[in-house]
C-alpha cells in the first residue's frame, strides 16, 4: 500500500502538536479562537480526518504557542520523517541488499557507486548533500539491525 509522504509529514506535525497541547492542557476553543479557526476543524485535523496546509499548522502553533525556534524544528523533524518515507525502502533495497553495503564502507565509494548506478556524471552539491543525508541513515539503520541479530 502506497501512502503519499505528504500525509506521513502532516501526520508527524499534527502528532507533535496534539501532544503538545495535551500536555499543556490547552483547550481546543482556545486555539480555534486564537488561530482564527473553528473547533471542527483543529478536531478534525488533529485526528486525521482533515488534510491541512503548512500555514495552518503554523497559525495553531503560534495560537498553542510555540515559538519560532520550536515550530522550525517540529518542520524540519516532519521533513526528516516525509524523507526516511520516501527513500527508506530504495535505499534499504539498494545499498544494504543489491551493493550488499557494510557498515564499514567508505561513503565516498558508496557515493561514487550510487551516482555510476543512476548514470549521474557531475552530481551537484545538493546532490551530494541528499545522498550524504541518505547514506547516514542507512548506516544507523545498518548498525541498530545488527545490534538487535546480536542481542537475540
Amino acid at each position: 500500500m502506497y501512502i503519499n509522504p505528504k500525509l506521513v509529514r502532516g501526520g508527524y506535525i499534527w502528532a507533535r502538536l496534539k501532544k503538545i497541547i495535551e500536555e499543556r492542557w490547552i483547550l481546543i476553543t482556545d486555539i480555534a479562537e486564537k488561530s482564527n479557526s473553528t473547533q471542527p476543524s483543529i478536531s478534525n485535523a488533529l485526528n486525521g480526518k482533515k488534510a491541512v496546509s503548512d500555514d495552518f499548522f503554523r497559525r495553531v502553533a503560534e495560537a498553542i504557542p510555540l515559538t519560532e525556534t520550536e515550530i522550525q524544528k517540529i518542520f524540519m523533524e516532519a521533513d526528516k520523517e516525509e524523507f526516511n518515507y520516501k527513500y527508506w525502502i530504495w535505499i534499504e533495497t539498494l545499498i544494504l541488499e543489491d551493493l550488499k553495503w557494510k557498515p564499514e564502507t567508505t561513503v565516498e565509494e558508496l557515493e561514487e557507486s550510487l551516482f555510476q548506478l543512476s548514470g549521474v556524471d557531475n552530481p551537484t552539491e545538493e546532490d551530494k548533500m541528499t545522498l550524504r543525508f541518505a547514506l547516514d541513515m542507512a548506516r544507523k539503520r545498518a548498525e541498530e539491525d545488527k545490534q538487535k541479530r546480536n542481542k537475540k
